[in-house]
């Protein structure tokens, strides 16, 4: 099993106290998905976690529905916890499967919105928005970070002073046409909450994706599917406004906790990071370009270049010779003089015959 390094997760001086407590599951009822052979539990735990993980490293497994354990060591011990009947309310009814935390999977001092899991780059981009999934409000705010991870988070306003809230974060791959969204792990943004329960950091199975579209041309609007955190499916249509990357630096509009302050705007913007990864996505035949042409606004025309000839004339008519404008001068002063001597002369001769 490969430890994480001490300088992955950077931890700031404001976050030095105790790392938060919690405990590693799988959730059998809210992923849709139940294993075939114990070997798939590792498998799970390895993806999620992004590092190898053997069976023995997890050892005891059990499963439980929150009330009884069920120890979990083969197939059949599989098909006994799947159908046995939950003595939970059937409203709250879940199963899952625990195991041993192995050393150095989590972050040494991972603190719920503080330190991230799998993140550890340079945020490039942030969307929000407010959508209504079932029968309640859910406000979704998602942040992509250059080393190819993403963070979701998803709140219920209105559900108190600490309002209900889940975290999901895993994998981005961006395309021409929009994002692919691979969810690696799921648990609470309430460090307030104290039972076993409610702290636990589930891993999710390789059935939850998502895809975030293009609206038109614009990588500033995406429409798609994000995880539901209320009601029966699994999945919820979404629409997201990307954040200006320079703003002031004050609290977002999602849930005022420190997790959303934004950060002083960096010397070089990121947002080539995206475009970049956009070309390299439309240089692959195997996505095909997908445009929206009612919504896409046309690019005005590149002014056109006059003729070589047309060029030649105006430059050659502002290189002008001014010969003649002083030659119309000259004359000009000549005729001046030749009328003035003239004029002298016929007042002298006047003057002489009146002397006469």
């Amino acid at each position: 099993l490969k430890a994480r390094s001490a300088s992955t997760h950077v931890v700031g001086p404001e976050i030095q106290a105790m790392p938060d407590s919690y405990s590693l599951e799988i959730s059998l009822t809210k992923s849709k998905w139940a294993p075939k052979t114990v070997e798939e539990i590792p498998n799970v735990v390895s993806r999620a976690f992004e590092t190898h993980v053997t069976r023995k490293d997890l050892e005891p497994l059990f499963g439980t529905d929150h009330v009884q354990k069920w120890p979990i060591s083969n197939e059949e011990d599989i098909a006994t916890f799947l159908a046995a009947k939950s003595k939970m309310n059937e409203a709250f009814a879940e199963k899952v499967i625990k195991f041993t935390v192995p050393r150095g999977l989590m972050p040494s001092k991972w603190k719920r919105k503080k330190v991230k899991i799998l993140a550890t780059g340079n945020k490039v981009a942030k969307y929000f928005g407010e959508d209504q999934v079932s029968t309640r409000q859910v406000e979704i705010s998602l942040k992509f970070f250059d080393c190819g991870h993403f963070y979701m988070k998803q709140t219920l306003p209105g559900s108190g002073a600490l309002p209900y809230q889940l975290i999901f974060e895993g994998t981005w791959t961006q395309t021409e046409r929009g994002f692919m969204l691979d969810y690696y792990l799921r648990y609470t943004g309430q460090a307030s909450k104290k039972s076993e329960l409610d702290l636990a950091i589930q891993a999710i199975p390789p059935t939850m994706e998502g895809f975030l579209a293009y609206v038109g041309e614009s990588e500033n609007y995406l429409k798609g599917q994000a995880p539901a955190i209320v009601g029966e499916d699994l999945l919820c249509r979404v629409e997201l406004c990307r954040e200006p990357d320079v703003v002031e630096k004050t609290k977002a509009r999602f849930n005022e906790s420190d997790d959303d302050v934004v950060p002083a705007p960096a010397e070089s913007s990121p947002e080539p990071v995206l475009r970049e990864r956009r070309r390299e996505a439309s240089a692959s035949p195997e996505e095909p370009r997908v445009t929206h042409p009612s919504t896409s606004v046309p690019k005005p025309p590149k002014p056109q270049e006059p003729p070589p000839e047309a060029k030649d004339a105006k430059d050659a008519k502002d290189e002008e010779p001014i010969w003649p404008a002083a030659l119309g001068l000259a004359l000009f002063l000549l005729l001046v003089l030749f009328f003035s001597w003239n004029t002298w002369v016929e007042r002298t001769d006047e003057t002489r015959v009146d002397d006469w």
